[in-house]
Parts: C-alpha cells; sequence; structure tokens
C-alpha cells in the first residue's frame, strides 16, 4: 500500500497525500470530489478533503494505492 496522490482545491493547486486504508466514502460535488476519512476534526465531526479529481480518477487512484 502506497500513500493516494490528489490535488486540493483548498489551496487550490496544493498536493495532498492520503492513506487509503483511511478513507470510508468518496462523493462527486459539482466539478469537485470528497474524499472522507476516518479521522474526525476538531469538532468530532467527519473530515473530508476536496479534491479536484473526478470521482471516477479518485476510486482509480485510492485502488491503485491499496494494490501497490
Amino acid at each position: 500500500m502506497r500513500l493516494a496522490v490528489f490535488t486540493s482545491t483548498v489551496p487550490a493547486g496544493a498536493t495532498v497525500f492520503i492513506n487509503p486504508a483511511q478513507v470510508v466514502a468518496v462523493s462527486a460535488f459539482n466539478s469537485q470530489t470528497h474524499i472522507h476519512v476516518a479521522v474526525p476534526n476538531q469538532d468530532g465531526h467527519p473530515f473530508f478533503y476536496t479534491v479536484a479529481e473526478s470521482l471516477q480518477a479518485v476510486r482509480q487512484e485510492l485502488n491503485l494505492a491499496m494494490s501497490d
């Protein structure tokens, strides 16, 4: 397994590395994708990353990262 690499939208263009084993859901939102992880934010709510990649591209990268 390796860290999955994505392009964050906040801040725009920043690279974000995500442990695919911690991903609990992926959802499309407008032209972006939300990657929900098992770690809560400081208020105890579910945390998610907003990335520029499409839902299909995120799914593919997560699957590849899990298999490496």
